[in-house]
């Protein structure tokens, strides 16, 4: 989480933990990320995105639409400034766990759907990116 009063990022290690629990035993059944790409890029994904909203808020970047939308974007793009093997596990740990958590099918609590950020499928089919 960014926090603008004294600019820094907070990583928990709730969220470390809940990314291993999360991930797939070793890989997913249709080959789509294995166990240690799901971790890695869903944890290096939200750092991203909360430097995106670090980035809004002390470069004082005007932003269109959602911010938390914008956040997203700026993390796909940072991600894939790295080589061209670590932004694909970036995105696709980030893109795994929206489609894991935000599943109606899954047992997410309904607080799930209740927040500023946009459905997976909102968040995964983002022309912008």
């Amino acid at each position: 989480m960014y926090n603008p009063a004294d600019r820094s990022i907070t990583l928990c290690y709730e969220l470390v933990a809940s990314a291993i629990e999360q991930a797939p035993a070793t890989v997913t059944p249709d080959g789509f990320i294995t166990r240690e790409a799901a971790t890695f890029g869903n944890v290096i994904g939200v750092l991203l995105h909360e430097v995106g909203h670090m980035l809004f808020n002390m470069l004082d970047v005007p932003r269109f639409g959602r911010e938390e939308d914008a956040a997203d974007q700026i993390a796909v793009f940072l991600a894939l400034q790295f080589n061209k093997d670590i932004g694909r596990t970036i995105v696709k740990g980030f893109v795994y766990f929206w489609a894991i958590g935000r599943d109606p099918s899954s047992r997410s609590p309904m607080s799930a759907w209740a927040d500023e950020h946009g459905s997976a499928s909102q968040r995964i089919a983002s022309p912008r990116c």
